[in-house]
């Protein structure tokens, strides 16, 4: 196996498998069953919709794989811009809370399904075409600045450029276009689809909702939501904290609040302020 083959083998992992071929990847497990309106919900302001995570990955890998490493124009452009509903040319990094719910409730979600799946096509369109010395070298700022240049990296386009020269090339191409988007779907499985959102009263959901004895909830509640709000703020998780995430975050979510969904016989709401503050 070369690395030709190596890249596209994990690549397929974090694309359908129309692209990948890969009917068990963990895009099809992210997003395969999740409903519309779910990957418009943000449970939480400091939290990020599915919906969001699906643009903002598809975004990043069209610009690093296009504009950065391969020095060609991006899948995306005024048709595709216009087809998505979304006209910022930048990849989401440095979004503020309201502009994440802004293009949440604007994007046009088949036209953006469509939209990753073509990006995903065309990275593997061209790493399949590659030379060994094509894997060689470092990402350069003229390479950055290209980019930057089109608005890819919005108001932190000084930062992205800096950080991201001088790193291989290798190694740039393989962390945003595949790590990058395992991490997001990790947040996204957190956040949205293995989270179980289900109904509580006053919702559109019709399932009841039960929670966790107060004490051990708050507490679980507090460690999940402080875990997951870093990553809207560009930290980072293991794969072993998004497994417990997953085990302990099962929520629901309705209009007034957040209730933890477990097999729990006692019921208890947990509302959260709009500075964030649990009240039991």
């Amino acid at each position: 196996m070369n690395a030709n083959e190596l890249f596209l083998l994990q690549h397929a992992n974090v694309h359908s498998a129309a692209i990948g071929g890969n009917p068990a990847s963990a895009a099809e497990r992210t997003f395969g069953s999740i409903t519309d309106e779910q990957m418009r919900i943000r449970p939480h302001e400091r939290l990020n919709s599915v919906a969001w995570v699906l643009f903002h990955i598809a975004r990043c890998e069209d610009i690093i794989v296009n504009a950065v490493i391969a020095s060609r124009s991006q899948v995306f452009g005024d048709a595709w811009g216009r087809r998505l509903g979304v006209t910022r040319p930048d990849f989401g990094i440095g979004m503020t809370s309201a502009e994440v719910t802004d293009l949440t409730g604007q994007v046009k979600l088949d036209a953006l399904r469509a939209y990753r799946g073509e990006v995903g096509a065309r990275t593997r369109e061209i790493v399949a075409a590659f030379k060994d010395a094509d894997w060689q070298g470092m990402v350069t700022t003229e390479d950055l600045e290209r980019a930057g240049a089109q608005g890819a990296f919005g108001s932190r386009r000084e930062l992205v450029v800096k950080v991201q020269s001088g790193r291989p090339r290798a190694g740039v191409l393989s962390a945003l276009a595949i790590f990058h988007c395992l991490s997001h779907m990790g947040e996204a499985r957190a956040t949205g689809s293995r989270m179980r959102i289900r109904s509580c009263p006053g919702s559109s959901w019709s399932k009841q909702c039960r929670t966790l004895p107060k004490r051990r909830s708050q507490r679980r509640l507090r460690r999940t939501e402080g875990s997951l709000a870093s990553l809207w703020s560009g930290g980072s998780c293991s794969g072993r904290r998004f497994l417990i995430l997953r085990r302990e975050s099962r929520r629901c979510f309705d209009s007034s609040g957040l209730t933890l969904a477990t097999r729990s016989d006692k019921r208890r709401r947990y509302e959260m302020s709009s500075s964030g503050s649990i009240h039991g």
